[in-house]
């Protein structure tokens, strides 16, 4: 939070300094980069979440019971760090506002796949 609020007011501060027509840092880059770091951490968390209501891969599916609550997590913990690595790569090769449209594509897909292997490992250990 602290890093985006500092490119915002550094990107305020160039524009008072007269030279409004060119930014000197594209805030939807530095937003894509920081929102992947998030996702990197907070996947390096979620396998550590015992069962509750509030943080982790919290499905009908996924909150039966243990094992299937432990392994969901595991593996949408995995993925949430995949899908912040690819969200900074592509933010880097694309950049710009595409790089943003790209950053929701890949979220939605990994949301989709990690809800399919809750419900698959639902079914397996039921």
């Amino acid at each position: 939070y602290g890093c985006m609020q500092y490119f915002i007011l550094y990107a305020a501060y160039s524009a008072c300094e007269g030279n409004m027509t060119t930014w000197d840092i594209e805030i939807d880059e530095v937003t894509n980069v920081l929102l992947g770091v998030l996702m990197i951490f907070l996947g390096n968390l979620l396998p550590k979440a015992k069962p509750n209501s509030v943080v982790g891969v919290r499905t009908v599916w996924s909150m039966d019971n243990d094992v299937t609550w432990s392994k969901s997590n595991r593996f949408g913990g995995i993925t949430l760090m995949v899908c912040g690595l690819l969200t900074i790569i592509e933010t880097l090769v694309v950049g710009g506002f595409a790089s943003t449209m790209i950053m929701m594509g890949i979220i939605i897909v990994f949301a989709v796949v990690v809800c399919m292997y809750s419900y698959k490992m639902y079914k397996k250990y039921k």
